[in-house]
């Protein structure tokens, strides 16, 4: 029995579609706290990078490149949510830095 790649990255689109909700449900709930919209705004992200690949053989390798982008930025938005959350460090300095580093790391995985 062989698993199906495409299958798997429709239940890993649905299941994180799932988690955007409850976070974003959980933000509108309770607003006072920063954290809860960039953990939807991640979730939201990698979900999309997760069906970019379930697009592959209509985009060709441009799949590959949106799915490593959105989950490199899904992971810093996850990363900033839980910095929010527990009010840690300086955010303008922050955004500099991880936006110098998913530009540089976009344009490396684009051309490489």
């Amino acid at each position: 029995m062989d698993l199906d790649i495409r299958t798997l990255t429709i239940v890993l689109f649905l299941v994180s579609i799932m988690a955007s909700g409850a976070m974003l449900l959980v933000y509108l709930i309770n607003g006072s706290q920063n954290g809860p919209l960039r953990w939807s705004v991640g979730s939201l992200l990698a979900g999309l990078g997760f069906i970019a690949m379930a697009l592959e053989p209509w985009i060709g390798n441009y799949a590959i490149f949106l799915n490593n982008s959105l989950l490199l930025l899904a992971l810093f938005f996850l990363f900033e949510g839980i910095l929010r959350y527990q009010r840690i460090g300086k955010t303008k300095a922050r955004y500099y830095a991880m936006m110098l580093i998913y530009l540089l790391s976009s344009l490396l995985l684009f051309l490489y």
